[in-house]
């Protein structure tokens, strides 16, 4: 390698002389001066990889010597990059003698390093404050226009932002106005909807009532008379014994016929089951009664008791009229009324059926079933109202309210 070196360097003195002679402004190429710094940039790597080691002192000082050779060759160069190689290679003979602990050779180098970064730094300054100086003037003149610009762009905003806030206002206005009647239509559809329930129990209860108070006028006070009336038929007729008249007979019989038509629609009106027996029995008698060869009814009931009495009615109708809408409407083969006394003191009623089912969504807003007047009359009592089906699986209801004591 230090042949080829001294090779290079006999060539590279031979341009320079060349040079002087052509342009006096150059003592070497730059051709040369580029391929110095790949020679240098060889030897950095070469020395990296030989780290500090000492164990190869040799080539320690084959890299030194050829660092030597190359600040030789542009000691006395002007060009910037020969200067700014000649300040590395300086430092790199500081560095490699330093290793072979040839200090007075490494304190030399190491100076003469120094004193050109010096000048280059001060080169280097004076050429940024000419610089800084020019971008001042020049930023200068350029914040001036930016400031112009600015006030410009400032007085469009200031325009354009007027006009969208104005925009806005009236966007938000409306928006507010809209909203402001929709919450007024909301209150009023609630109110209305609060009142036609009302209206709906009121006149639930004012029929319950009546058929409450006709059932026991029937079976208090008619059954009682006509009771009385077949009881004086049959004195008079024991009295006349074989010389009673035949209408005496028809009258009883009459009577008689008289008192059961009274007794069965007494039962219609009110159940006597449910005033004698409670809910749980009644609504067994109930599935007893409707089940059928194409339906078969069931109820379980789980520690319900009895109740108050217009709360009991309140409950029998409501399941009844479930029941109605399963045998005019389902088509199902089973129907199963369950019955729960909750510990927290709350009724549960579930009714479920094998039916075709239907579209819950679709009868919300029609009336057909019964069920928007059950779920208001549930909504009164302050309970739950809830139906799950779809189409061929069937139906389930369910019911849950707070348990009103005698």
């Amino acid at each position: 390698m230090i042949c080829l070196l001294e090779n290079f360097f006999l060539v590279a003195q031979n341009n320079t002389l060349e040079n002087n002679v052509q342009d006096k402004q150059y003592e070497l190429g730059l051709e040369h001066v580029e391929k110095l710094v790949s020679v240098v940039s060889s030897l950095s790597e070469k020395e990296n990889n030989l780290g500090i080691t000492f164990l190869n002192k040799k080539e320690h000082k084959n890299i030194r010597d050829n660092y030597y050779q190359v600040y030789l060759t542009i000691k006395d160069s002007k060009l910037d990059k020969a200067i700014r190689l000649k300040e590395q290679v300086l430092y790199k003979l500081a560095s490699t003698n330093k290793r072979l602990k040839e200090f007075e050779k490494a304190y030399f180098f190491l100076e003469e390093a120094v004193g050109i970064t010096d000048s280059i730094n001060k080169v280097s300054n004076s050429q940024n404050i000419f610089e800084a100086e020019a971008k001042y003037n020049v930023e200068r003149q350029a914040q001036k226009i930016k400031e112009e610009k600015y006030l410009r762009q400032k007085a469009q905003f200031l325009f354009y932002g007027s006009a969208l806030a104005f925009l806005a206002f009236m966007i938000l206005s409306y928006i507010f106005y809209r909203n402001y009647r929709l919450i007024q239509i909301n209150k009023i559809e609630q109110i209305e909807n609060e009142i036609q329930t009302r209206i709906i129990n009121a006149t639930i209860d004012a029929k319950e009532k009546e058929r409450k108070s006709i059932a026991e006028i029937l079976h208090n006070s008619v059954s009682a008379l006509l009771s009385s009336a077949n009881l004086h038929l049959q004195a008079s007729k024991s009295q006349l014994k074989e010389k009673a008249p035949k209408e005496i007979s028809k009258a009883q019989d009459i009577v008689n016929e008289a008192s059961v038509k009274i007794r069965d629609l007494s039962h219609e009106l009110i159940s006597s089951i449910l005033l004698k027996f409670g809910l749980a029995t009644a609504v067994q008698d109930i599935c007893q009664k409707y089940s059928n060869s194409e339906i078969t009814l069931r109820s379980d009931d789980k520690e319900v008791k009895r109740y108050n009495q217009d709360f009991e009615i309140k409950i029998y109708n409501i399941i009844e009229e479930l029941i109605n809408n399963v045998l005019k409407h389902s088509k199902a083969s089973n129907a199963t009324i369950m019955l729960v006394h909750r510990d927290d003191n709350m009724l549960s009623i579930r009714l479920s059926d094998d039916g075709f089912g239907f579209d819950v969504e679709a009868v919300k807003n029609e009336d057909g079933l019964g069920l928007n007047h059950i779920k208001a009359r549930v909504k009164v009592m302050k309970g739950v109202f809830n139906i799950m089906s779809s189409k061929g699986k069937g139906t389930s209801i369910f019911i849950l309210v707070p348990i009103k004591q005698t």
